[in-house]
C-alpha cells in the first residue's frame, strides 16, 4: 500500500479557493473578477473590485489580496493606497510578503520623488521643493 499523495501548496491554495468561491464566501466574486480586470490590462476596474473585496473582507482580507490591491494602486497612480495596502500585507503575510512589499513601496518612494522633481524643475519652484523628494 502507497502512502497518499500529499497536494502541492499552490495546487492545495487553488483548490481551496475554487471551493470557497463555490460556497459563496465574501469578497471572492470580487477578487476574481479584480483578477480578469487585471488580466486585461484594466487596472482601474481591478483596483475597484480589490477596494470592493478588501472592503467586504475587512480584518479577514488575505496578504494576497492586499498585495494586489497595492499593485493595482501603484499602476493607477494612487501612490498612498498603494503604500498602505502593501504595509498590510507585509503584516498579514509576514516573511513571504515582506521582499514583494518592499518592492511595491521603493516604486512608491520612486513615483514620489519623480513628482517632487518635476515640480523642483518648475519656474519659480521652491528652492527647498526637491529637499522634500529627498526626506
Amino acid at each position: 500500500m502507497t502512502a497518499p499523495r500529499r497536494l502541492r501548496t499552490p495546487r492545495a491554495l487553488a483548490l481551496l479557493a475554487t471551493l470557497l468561491c463555490a460556497a459563496g464566501v465574501a469578497g471572492c466574486d470580487r477578487t476574481e473578477a479584480g483578477r480578469k480586470a487585471w488580466d486585461a490590462g484594466r487596472a482601474d476596474d481591478a483596483l475597484a473590485a480589490w477596494n470592493a473585496a478588501a472592503t467586504a473582507a475587512g480584518d479577514d482580507a488575505s496578504p494576497e489580496l492586499l498585495y494586489d490591491r497595492a499593485l493595482a494602486a501603484l499602476r493607477t497612480g494612487d501612490l498612498t493606497l498603494a503604500a498602505s495596502a502593501a504595509d498590510a500585507a507585509a503584516r498579514r503575510g509576514g516573511d513571504a510578503f515582506a521582499p514583494r512589499c518592499d518592492d511595491v513601496r521603493g516604486h512608491v518612494a520612486f513615483a514620489r520623488s519623480e513628482a517632487m522633481e518635476l515640480e523642483a524643475a518648475k519656474p519659480g519652484a521652491p528652492p527647498t521643493t526637491l529637499d522634500k523628494a529627498l526626506a
